[in-house]
């Protein structure tokens, strides 16, 4: 196995194509998702609150003493409304989501947080999945309320004075704030079909979406070098490295989440102008796990040997690739509509 790469910079992610050709600018579906749910703090009147002295200045005195020297204009306090286990299943739920959304989906500093890419052909598959978990953190929902009357009445007995009873709605009011919505839409580069805006502003605009186009294939280009870079090395460090004189215990998991990583990695380079590099990064990792699983590993040392050589080969050309496509892209590289 050989891995032949060609370094390149950002600007060669479009050197050469016209901005309506395929790309992160062309050929990307745009996907939001937004989580609500009820608001479990509130600011406390720091009125209400009292600052009591360290008993060790005033020489070990058990008795609780308020301090007056505070000047309580200078504090923040909040309270927590209320507790509830199945409340932290809902959080944890939503964090998952999250968290699976990003593991097949891109993202990149020109657009808010939270707003994810992936190319076309995948939108299908992210709409059905955040379906069913929609249906599934429903049923989290219900069961959480269906003790909603219980928690506040725990929540009034500890918070005593602190109780405010407008901070908790009605249950049909406390359902509402639940949601999970999600959003698809296309992104594309600004053309002239309606002919309403000048040839000049278009120009303009198009030049200023190379450079931020250029420079967000770059940022994703990097995040799945970089990415896939800590996977290897944890792999290497488990095969390869030792702990008290002994070799380090070695587990399944340093490879299946090299695999999953590969699941959805062509198609966020897909993303990119330019990504024969990174391609040819995916394959080599797919070829020298083939048929390679913990068990081989342990007991087949040419095995190991192969695969520790191999994946150093692959580590050292994505430290290469991270900085060659580390340099920045200005609208001085550009010009009428390419990038120079």
């Amino acid at each position: 196995m050989t891995t032949s790469m060609t370094p390149a910079t950002a600007t060669d992610f479009i050197r050469n194509s016209q901005l309506g050709a395929s790309g992160l600018g062309e050929n990307t579906t745009c996907i939001v998702l937004r989580h609500g749910a009820l608001g479990v703090t509130r600011k406390v009147d720091t009125a209400k609150v009292d600052i009591i002295k360290n008993p060790e200045t005033m020489g070990g005195a058990a008795a609780h003493v308020v301090d007056e020297d505070v000047d309580k204009r200078m504090l923040s306090a909040s309270k927590y409304l209320f507790e509830s286990n199945k409340f932290g299943l809902i959080d944890r739920f939503d964090a998952a989501t999250v968290k699976w959304l990003e593991s097949v989906t891109v993202s990149f500093s020109v657009f808010k947080e939270g707003v994810r890419f992936a190319p076309p052909s995948r939108a299908e598959e992210i709409d059905l999945e955040l379906a069913v978990r929609q249906q599934q953190r429903n049923v989290l929902v219900q069961n959480f309320l269906d003790e909603w009357e219980v928690i506040v009445a725990n929540a009034k007995k500890s918070l005593g004075s602190l109780f405010d009873a407008a901070d908790y709605p009605d249950r049909s009011e406390a359902e509402r704030r639940f949601r999970m919505e999600w959003y698809f839409f296309e992104m594309k580069s600004p053309g002239n079909q309606g002919g309403q805006i000048s040839h000049a502003a278009m120009t303009r605009m198009r030049e200023k979406l190379a450079v931020k186009y250029a420079e967000a294939e770059q940022q994703i280009a990097v995040g799945m070098c970089e990415a896939g870079r800590k996977m290897v090395a944890h792999l290497l460090d488990k095969l390869s490295g030792t702990e008290d004189g002994k070799v380090k215990k070695f587990h399944e998991s340093s490879i299946t989440n090299i695999t999953k990583f590969l699941e959805t990695y062509n198609d966020k380079i897909q993303l990119l102008r330019n990504h024969a590099d990174l391609e040819a990064l995916g394959n080599d990792m797919r070829e020298l796990l083939k048929g390679v699983d913990g068990k081989a590993m342990k007991s087949n040392p040419d095995i190991r040997k192969t695969v520790i050589d191999g994946f150093q080969k692959i580590q050292a050309t994505m430290d290469t690739l991270i900085v060659n496509k580390g340099r920045a892209v200005s609208l001085d590289d550009v010009s009428d509509g390419t990038v120079n």
